[in-house]
């Protein structure tokens, strides 16, 4: 018999409880697996969400899938801080200095 839909067993399994959620979903092992929602990542049967003022595309399986949201700026899967005054921040740990003459809010 063939493990459900988004997991899988190694060779020689015996159970459909060795039938394990793949990377990006969750669920308990021998049943129905979710694909890990936006926001979170997702190991074996946990969903874990991603750290504030960051985020993640569906199907994620990593921490260091979360980026910091636009606005925020720090390493992937770490704290998010507020993008510094004269500077934007387009998401993830990019954060580009404003045009000479021009400036950002505090």
């Amino acid at each position: 018999s063939h493990c459900p839909a988004l997991s899988s067993s190694d060779a020689g399994s015996t159970s459909q409880e060795d039938c394990i959620c793949t990377a990006g979903a969750y669920g308990e092992a021998g049943g129905a697996c979710t694909l890990c929602e936006v926001g979170s990542w997702c190991s074996g049967s946990t969903n874990y969400s991603c750290p504030v003022y960051s985020s993640s595309g569906a199907g994620s399986s990593s921490l260091t899938d979360c980026e910091c949201v636009a606005g925020y700026v720090g390493a992937n899967g770490g704290l998010c801080g507020l993008c510094s005054p004269d500077h934007w921040c387009p998401g993830g740990n990019v954060s580009e200095a404003c045009a000479v003459h021009s400036s950002s809010p505090a």
